[in-house]
């Protein structure tokens, strides 16, 4: 597929993150999702002095923050210096508002998520959406879930390439493999969790299967992932703006 051949350009290495990639590139109804408009990652929590200085050069102008108020408090970013406007947009408050145990699966999660927060997607898409924001970096924790989500409502509004978007979101597992998942999980430990399979999956898993049955999971319940955003309070104006920021003119 076309997006996999962009892949080395939309990762982005910067020290103490690990899951930064650019979103642009990607197929949608002739044309494609810009470069340097739209970016997704992992916390801003462990951003060194050097990661610091690098990502100042991608010309960030806003950073919107999905983490609820106690994990920006635990897990504040080190962003210290750095110019871009910081918006919080949290989609819950408190991950126990939503999991129903350590072994829920990663589809009943999504579910749950979308389900439950329609209002709060729509915020989060709204401010993409804003042209003076842009370019914009999202990020949640591990720029898996609540990212995903937000990235995917957005690509599929716009008119995205289902696989395309569906490529994206498979790419989070590998980025966070290694340092990343192998600290969360001892996290978990310290919690006195025991590590399923389950729970493995929901720290670092994005297996391709998961964001397809959400993307259908929307359409089966609104129809389409523009009706789903409208649901929340997204204006079709609003909509017709995202897709004029993130995507490139029609060829």
């Amino acid at each position: 597929m076309a997006i996999m051949t962009d892949v080395a350009r939309r990762s982005i290495s910067i020290d103490g993150l690990y899951n930064l990639r650019d979103i642009g590139g990607l197929r949608a109804s002739g044309t494609s999702t810009r470069w340097g408009t739209l970016y997704r990652s992992d916390g801003l929590h462990h951003l060194t002095e050097t990661g610091r200085e690098q990502l100042a050069r991608l010309g960030i102008r806003t950073v919107i923050d999905l983490r609820d108020d106690e994990e920006r408090t635990v897990a504040p970013s080190r962003t210290g210096g750095l110019t871009f406007a910081t918006v919080s947009s949290p989609i819950f408050q408190g991950v126990g508002s939503v999991l129903s145990g350590p072994n829920i699966t990663l589809i009943e999660f999504y579910r749950a998520l979308i389900d439950g927060f329609a209002e709060e997607y729509a915020a989060a898409v709204r401010l993409l959406s804003q042209a003076q924001n842009a370019p914009v970096l999202v990020h949640c924790t591990a720029g898996k879930d609540r990212t995903g989500i937000v990235i995917a409502l957005a690509l599929a509004a716009a008119g995205v390439d289902r696989d395309d978007i569906i490529d994206d979101y498979s790419l989070t597992q590998d980025n966070l493999a290694g340092e990343w998942l192998d600290r969360h999980l001892a996290m978990v430990t310290r919690m006195g969790l025991p590590i399923t399979p389950a729970l493995r999956a929901l720290v670092g898993e994005s297996p391709r299967r998961v964001i397809a049955d959400t993307l259908a999971h929307v359409e089966v319940t609104c129809g389409s992932a523009a009706n789903y955003l409208l649901s929340g309070g997204l204006t079709e104006d609003e909509l017709a703006t995202l897709r004029r920021v993130i995507l490139n003119d029609p060829l």
